[in-house]
């Protein structure tokens, strides 16, 4: 595994470790932990159809589609599918909004979290 992929898989992990610690310390409702895992499966299945239609030369999967799934709270499983099925990866231009798209999404994130924290 060379030192990208395993740095960037590293991160969709410990992103997603971050958040099962953070509810069972009853940081985070259950509903966010429960987005965040399910749009990663989703995303990582909807990267390995987009790269299955690609190989067969079939009708592909809009990248817009792509980056709102990642929007959302499936940029974990973006990045294990980009990585492990090597998919997207050299799209320059891609990227660059794939990873606008999950700053995006951890903006969010901090926003919410700094009002669920100041209630508390």
């Amino acid at each position: 595994m060379n030192k990208r992929k395993r740095i960037l898989s590293s991160v969709a992990a410990l992103f997603l470790t971050a958040l099962l610690i953070s509810y069972w310390a009853q940081i985070s409702p259950l509903i966010i932990v429960l987005l965040y895992f399910s749009m990663t499966a989703i995303t990582f299945i909807t990267y390995a159809i987009d790269k299955s239609r690609a190989k067969h030369n079939k009708w592909r999967i809009k990248e817009v589609t792509l980056h709102v799934m990642s929007l959302i709270g499936g940029w974990p499983g973006a990045i294990l599918g980009q990585e492990f099925l090597r998919h997207k990866t050299v799209k320059g231009r891609f990227r660059i909004i794939f990873y606008m798209t999950v700053l995006g999404n951890l903006f969010v994130l901090a926003l919410l979290y700094s009002r669920l924290l100041g209630a508390l």
